[in-house]
């Protein structure tokens, strides 16, 4: 492959994506493309640098590590640090934050360069509040999938369907009203978040990464120009990082 020789991958709870870049790409513009961990060595045969953001066990990693040394590749395991790019992290044991919650917090502090407000909706869904360059702190709940299948697997008599999109409108069957009630949840959650981010910054954004962020932006964008998306953040972190 010619062209960018940088290679970011993000080794989620469920997917690995990546992405190619190159140094004079803006951040706001990295998307990604979903791969199985199998095919991962087929990225690697033009000798990129690779940076990687990994939630996974040391096995999947040793497994990359393989693939990477195999080749006599240059790589670089992102890791959460306790002060990075002017951005100082709120924990008192940086290696307990995940690093792609770190990862999308820089991403995110470069393309706003402003004081923040990071959503990352995937699997779960995370929270990471940043006012002058310092991390108040996050959170951490079940993202929506995962919301309403805890429902449906705790409960005899509530089912869901996987077709059913979420709305904030009332529901007027079970699966309806599964859908749309975690996904208030998760509105809810996100409002509290900018109540919260308000009262420590008056020019803030808002962004959007994961899964999700399509029907939560798509919920919350008509009423809130704050609100912005990012194809992923996990990935403007590494790609930060590689400049």
């Amino acid at each position: 492959m010619s062209g960018p020789s940088n290679l970011l991958i993000d080794v989620g709870n469920t997917q690995l994506k990546y992405s190619w870049f190159s140094a004079k790409q803006p951040l706001s513009e990295i998307s990604s493309t979903s791969i199985e961990l199998a095919a991962f060595p087929s990225l690697l045969i033009n000798k990129p640098n690779v940076y990687i953001s990994s939630v996974k066990s040391n096995e999947v990693n040793d497994q990359l590590v393989a693939a990477l040394e195999r080749l006599d590749l240059t790589y670089t395991f992102a890791s959460t640090q306790k002060q990075q790019f002017g951005i100082v992290n709120s924990y008192q044991t940086v290696s307990n934050m995940g690093c792609d919650r770190w990862m999308a917090i820089i991403g995110a502090d470069a393309i706003v360069n402003e004081d923040v407000l990071v959503i990352d909706a995937g699997t779960a869904i995370t929270c990471d509040f940043i006012a002058k360059k310092q991390h108040i702190g996050g959170w951490i709940a079940p993202g929506l999938s995962m919301l309403r299948n805890t429902v449906v697997n705790n409960t005899q008599r509530v089912f869901d369907f996987d077709d059913v999109v979420p709305t904030l409108a009332p529901g007027n069957d079970t699966a309806n009203c599964l859908a749309n009630g975690a996904f208030a949840q998760i509105i809810g959650m996100i409002e509290k978040a900018e109540e919260i981010m308000c009262s420590h910054s008056e020019q803030f954004s808002i962004i959007v990464t994961g899964g999700d962020k399509k029907v939560l932006t798509n919920a919350l964008n008509n009423q809130n120009k704050r609100i912005h998306s990012h194809n992923n953040l996990v990935l403007a972190g590494l790609a930060r990082l590689s400049r």
